[in-house]
């Protein structure tokens, strides 16, 4: 975030092609700026628009509130 990478070696890019490679269809975090970076990361990922990035509140509370219907 304070300096410079290579677009291919950004963190935000390396972490959503393993989140991408695990298969999974959700990704929590319970970090404002973790949110932020997989959010970017994501968005610029093949695979990446299948992938919901939540923060653990709106998975919670999304769970809540299915389970209560």
């Amino acid at each position: 975030m304070w300096f410079d990478e290579m677009p291919e070696q950004r963190v935000s890019r390396l972490r959503a092609q393993e989140a991408i490679a695990t298969g999974a269809r959700t990704l929590a975090t319970a970090c404002p700026f973790c949110l932020n970076m997989m959010t970017d990361g994501m968005a610029g990922m093949q695979g990446g628009e299948n992938v919901k990035v939540l923060d653990i509140a709106e998975l919670l509370l999304s769970r809540r509130t299915r389970d209560s219907r």
